[in-house]
């Protein structure tokens, strides 16, 4: 079995350095949605500046799946 595809989240990168709402714009299924919010949730940045001032911002970030699972892994997804 193959999964592939790209989940889009829309990740808000507050003025202080810190993660804020992410929430999904594509999904995918089998909890790689949720493994794609959680690897968003550890983003590590140095905030945006307007005018020398830290600014908050919100982005999409994309993550890129392909994971193969052989035939006798099949079952582990059921």
């Amino acid at each position: 079995r193959l999964i592939q595809g790209d989940v889009l989240l829309r990740v808000t990168f507050l003025a202080s350095g810190a993660i804020g709402e992410i929430s999904p714009v594509s999904s995918l299924s089998d909890g790689l949605t949720e493994a794609a919010i959680d690897a968003a949730k550890g983003i590590k940045f140095i905030p945006a500046t307007k005018n020398g001032t830290p600014v908050t911002v919100v982005k999409q970030v994309k993550y890129q799946f392909t994971i193969y699972f052989p035939f006798y892994c099949n079952n582990w997804l059921n």
